[in-house]
């Protein structure tokens, strides 16, 4: 699932976590990784840790990617 904008975040709290994060343009989710994307003019070293750091806390409480099942027409 691909969320190119916060205001598409609706389902998936994770998404919206990481879009919280400056300098974040999209998220996508496959079945084996999450892809997270940056504006050219910030370094990977600067977001990185923060990035990594949502996604580990979101993982260790067992919160889920989605709250609900995306439609048909968003995947």
């Amino acid at each position: 699932m691909d969320f190119s904008n916060i205001r598409y975040t609706t389902i998936s709290p994770l998404a919206r976590q990481l879009f919280q994060i400056d300098g974040v343009t999209r998220v996508f989710f496959a079945n084996d990784f999450i892809s997270v994307t940056k504006v050219e003019d910030l370094e990977w070293q600067v977001v990185k840790p923060e990035i990594l750091s949502v996604i580990t806390e979101h993982y260790t409480r067992g919160q889920p990617i989605f709250t609900e099942e995306p439609e048909d027409d968003d995947l």
